[in-house]
């Protein structure tokens, strides 16, 4: 995990001469709040890789802000995003590896049980932002910024509770067993899963200025283009989620007090 954490650093690291071209960095800031992920279903109607339904998690960022003249700016973010989904009640599950000889290969059974899959993202958004004052002399702004982002998976469970039976059919009707399963268990699922993913983040906002301070609450999403999983035997996923989050931004020198629109 050190190594992939270095990489990212890196990665945002690199980032950091644009402000060289015509634009200087201006203000760095850090926030903080809770992400409402969920996991989107592809590649046809796999009951495997369906019918899940939004969690919660952390999500926090330290960023930097580069200014252009007029009310563009450029900002790039050190991102921990926290992933993933749950389901609960009567659903699809792969066949357990005791019972595979009994059944055909690919043969999906059904179980009443809890389950939450836990993912968590560094990513590395570059996006860009447009501000507006809400009038020429007030301390509020408006902004929106959007961009694409690179995420490195630093965990990935699947979390499963609860005791049932095991059913061919998705309505519990025909019990396959004599006596119930117990489904408490948590899984490290990093080796099924593809370690890198890239996608596009968007937020929009609203910020109060004071001196060289900025005070902003903001919502916003992403969501990642390529399938998590490495083959399709648990069906095909792709992960996304909406964030809520407030922050603090330290404005440097000559471009505090909204001088350009290019601050946060």
């Amino acid at each position: 995990m050190k190594k992939k954490l270095v990489e990212v650093v890196w990665i945002f690291s690199a980032l950091l001469p644009v402000s060289r071209l015509e634009a200087q960095i201006t203000s760095i800031g850090l926030k903080g709040g809770i992400s409402i992920p969920s996991l989107e279903a592809g590649g046809g109607n796999n009951p495997l890789s369906s019918g899940y339904r939004s969690s919660f998690g952390p999500d926090a960022a330290l960023f930097a802000v580069w200014a252009f003249p007029g009310k563009f700016s450029v900002q790039c973010e050190l991102e921990y995003s926290t992933q993933g989904a749950r389901r609960n009640g009567l659903q699809a599950l792969a066949v357990p590896a005791s019972y595979a000889a009994y059944f055909n290969p690919g043969t999906i059974v059904y179980a009443n049980f809890k389950a939450a899959v836990k993912l968590s993202y560094v990513m590395v958004p570059l996006m860009a932002k447009f501000q507006w004052k809400f009038r020429p002399s007030s301390p509020f702004y408006f902004y929106a910024e959007g961009g694409p982002f690179v995420g490195q998976l630093l965990t990935a469970k699947l979390v499963t509770s609860g005791i049932s039976n095991v059913y061919a059919d998705a309505s519990g009707q025909q019990p396959l067993l004599q006596t119930p399963l117990s489904f408490d268990t948590s899984i490290n699922i990093v080796s099924q899963l593809h370690t890198t993913n890239f996608g596009a983040e968007a937020n929009a906002g609203v910020s109060y200025h004071w001196g060289h301070c900025e005070l902003f609450i903001e919502g916003g999403a992403n969501y990642g283009f390529l399938n998590i999983q490495q083959g399709t035997a648990n069906g095909r996923n792709t992960t996304g989620a909406a964030s809520a989050s407030a922050g603090y931004l330290f404005i440097f020198g000559r471009h505090a007090r909204g001088s350009h629109s290019g601050a946060h």
